[in-house]
């Protein structure tokens, strides 16, 4: 089938590809499970899912695709812009094999120091966080130097697929890039943190997509790793007896379905955001008028190393999932955001959701030169 053909040739992580999947993910695919498996073992879950998940109104369902249809033609306007074109030609420089040696060591060894400096101050471990370490001025500049080690893991894998496809000796570069990888991700799921743990991962799959072989199939198996193992796997590593607490029934056995349904609470129900903008468009009485797009250009501000008095912008996820109802009153340790179109509603209505997401994907587009 002609339509089957064009859905195999699609680049996954092509923006506007990948940016269509991500939103239609994390809007869509809890509702449709509700619709499809209504007798579900795990849909009885009070953790995350919780047993009252119903679909999102109509109201709700028309400001997403709103949303969408938007960032589609905010996606589809900026791809013609000349002058993304003339950045990406820019930065299209030739790949220096002799040099990958020392800028990978160089860039390997920012991501160890900042690791060090990191575990030495208390801002490691999940259970044992030192507060003034994690309220410096110097976390937040780890924070970002943290990127060096992912960044790493994108070198040496771009070096060994270019010798793999030369047909040079590639055993080296294959065990400095399967073993940075593997490093990235214990350390980073030894901290308890799902985002860094999934990083190298992500990492890995688009320069195996680009600079070897694509392979949907490599995709799938990632995906599924990621949803059912890594993230229930971190939950677990940070919370032992949520299982025991949550999940068993009156046997006080923990069975099949149990897992069953923490694994599915614990990744579909925490990339759902389906839920949280169903209760933001109900309960939503005023508007931010653009407060906190203010905050994010305050954050795009000096580092606190130079900017000591910078005000600190994080929002308060877990007020606002109390108050929206979608976390137990009782719970005071969860997070949860608004999501993009839950941001742009709250700061200005449905005109924002139709404006806000045509300039986020071109935003995107400008940022990622492509």
């Amino acid at each position: 089938m002609l339509w089957l053909k064009k859905i195999k040739q699609l680049d996954i992580f092509e923006l506007g590809v990948s940016s269509a999947l991500y939103y239609t993910a994390i809007y869509g695919v809890l509702p449709l499970m509700v619709v499809l498996f209504t007798d579900a073992p795990w849909k009885i879950s009070n953790y995350f899912i919780g047993a009252h998940t119903t679909l999102p109104t109509g109201q709700t369902l028309g400001y997403v695709l709103v949303g969408l249809v938007s960032l589609i033609a905010g996606y589809t306007w900026y791809q013609s812009d000349t002058r993304i074109k003339k950045i990406a030609e820019f930065l299209n420089k030739e790949w220096h094999p002799q040099n990958v040696f020392v800028v990978w060591c160089v860039v390997w060894g920012l991501g160890i120091a900042a690791k060090i400096v990191r575990v030495g101050g208390g801002g490691y471990f999940h259970l044992d966080k030192n507060p003034l370490f994690t309220g410096s001025s110097i976390y937040s500049l780890i924070g970002l130097i943290d990127w060096f080690g992912a960044i790493a893991v994108a070198i040496a894998f771009i070096h060994y697929f270019h010798i793999r496809r030369t047909s040079g000796v590639y055993a080296q570069w294959q065990r400095i890039a399967w073993g940075a990888l593997i490093f990235e991700i214990v350390f980073w799921f030894a901290s308890g943190s799902r985002f860094s743990t999934i990083l190298p991962i992500m990492v890995y799959l688009i320069v195996a997509h680009y600079a070897y072989a694509p392979s949907n199939k490599r995709i799938i198996i990632a995906g599924l790793v990621i949803l059912f193992v890594v993230m229930p796997g971190v939950s677990l590593y940070k919370d032992p007896g949520v299982l025991a607490r949550s999940y068993r029934g009156e046997s006080k056995e923990i069975k099949i379905a149990d897992i069953q349904r923490f694994a599915i609470d614990s990744s579909i129900g925490r990339i759902d955001q389906s839920r949280i903008v169903n209760a933001l468009f109900v309960k939503t009485d005023e508007y931010l008028h653009g407060k906190s797009l203010v905050n994010f250009f305050v954050s795009l501000g000096p580092p606190r190393m130079i900017w000591p008095e910078k005000p600190v912008i994080s929002g308060n996820g877990n007020e606002l999932g109390r108050a929206l109802g979608i976390l137990a009153p009782g719970d005071f340790n969860t997070n949860i955001g608004p999501s993009v179109i839950g941001e742009w509603y709250l700061n200005f209505g449905p005109p924002g959701i139709l404006i806000g997401m045509f300039l986020n994907l071109s935003r995107n587009v400008s940022s990622c030169c492509c």
